[in-house]
């Protein structure tokens, strides 16, 4: 979603997601992955307080720079040093140019190194007594041993991909979680679950991806009439993948095994012809169009579709469809595993 909001609108969330990284810095209580929210509104909350705090971290910034400049001009080079790598590499994640989620924690890592060396920068410019360096060797102590139990109830949240799922929708749920779960339900078997959970990512944000699923899952529970509503609504849903196609490939071949199983020949046809518009280099739907054109009994178009397609993919898959229509034996077309 973020990507899809013009640059002055993403220069609205760049209070938010810049507070989000300090926050999680310091208080790494909530972790989530796949993080899309965005902000719609100027409110107090999601822009004038992440906007205050940091306006206030810069100003403590700048009076630890100060500091540090009176006290050892040489420390103060490392310190600006430090600074501009923090800046720099903070600013490319603040959604100038859109990325493809909102924030994610492993992308301030490059950032961190910039802010600690901030911090030693500082902390070498101070002077502090015997007491207050032991003090201070004690509470860093402590701040790794409560860093690193963090770390192992982060590590617990992970069994496997549902219950990370799971886990993180409570923090923060979008389609694109939902979409994650349901397709580890699908690859499960456990088919009312996917269900579920895909018609929740198609509600929060319909797109290509999530609506071809969903089709995919009525396909393996056998409801033929679902399966095709869904492939032909996939095909009128936006793709949001950069990628010079209209579609996604999968969602082509997919209809197009479906019409060749379970609809007229001609219209299986029909729909290969236009899908080869846009991918004339897929031999899976080379494949199509000569298993339809051999259904309606066109032989010389079947044969050349065929051996576009072993031209595009030779092995032994397009060498027995090639085969069968030279001696014109019937052709086998399986239908998806439903396990």
């Amino acid at each position: 979603p973020i990507a899809r909001l013009p640059l002055f609108e993403r220069m609205m969330n760049i209070p938010a997601m810049f507070f989000y990284y300090l926050k999680t810095f310091f208080f790494p209580y909530k972790l989530a992955i796949d993080q899309l929210w965005t902000i719609s509104v100027i409110d107090f909350h999601g822009f004038y307080l992440p906007l205050t705090a940091g306006v206030l971290f810069f100003l403590a910034i700048g009076l630890l720079g100060l500091r540090v400049f009176k006290t050892n001009k040489k420390t103060f080079a490392v310190f600006i040093f430090f600074f501009l790598w923090f800046l720099v590499s903070i600013s490319m994640f603040m959604q100038i140019y859109p990325a493809d989620e909102t924030v994610a924690d492993r992308w301030f890592y490059f950032p961190m190194v910039g802010l600690l060396g901030i911090f030693a920068a500082g902390i070498q410019s101070l002077k502090f007594s015997e007491r207050t360096r032991k003090l201070g060797y004690i509470l860093g102590l402590g701040l790794i041993v409560l860093l690193s139990v963090r770390t192992v109830i982060r590590n617990t949240n992970w069994a496997d991909a549902i219950t990370l799922y799971t886990h993180d929708m409570k923090i923060q749920n979008n389609f694109d979680l939902e979409n994650h779960l349901a397709a580890e339900y699908l690859a499960i078997g456990k088919y009312d679950e996917a269900e579920e959970h895909f018609k929740k990512s198609i509600f929060l944000f319909n797109q290509e991806s999530n609506v071809y699923n969903l089709a995919l899952l009525y396909e393996k529970k056998g409801d033929i009439l679902k399966a095709k509503e869904y492939y032909y609504r996939a095909l009128n849903e936006k793709n949001y993948t950069q990628t010079a196609h209209k579609h996604n490939l999968v969602t082509f071949t997919s209809l197009a095994r479906v019409l060749i199983l379970y609809d007229k020949p001609e219209i299986a046809r029909n729909f290969a012809k236009n899908a080869l518009r846009d991918y004339p280099d897929s031999a899976d739907l080379w494949k199509a169009l000569a298993v339809s054109e051999y259904k309606l009994q066109n032989h010389e178009e079947a044969l050349a579709a065929a051996e576009r397609a072993r031209m595009l993919a030779p092995g032994a898959e397009t060498d027995y469809l090639y085969n069968q229509i030279i001696y014109k034996q019937q052709i086998r077309i399986n239908p998806i595993n439903r396990k």
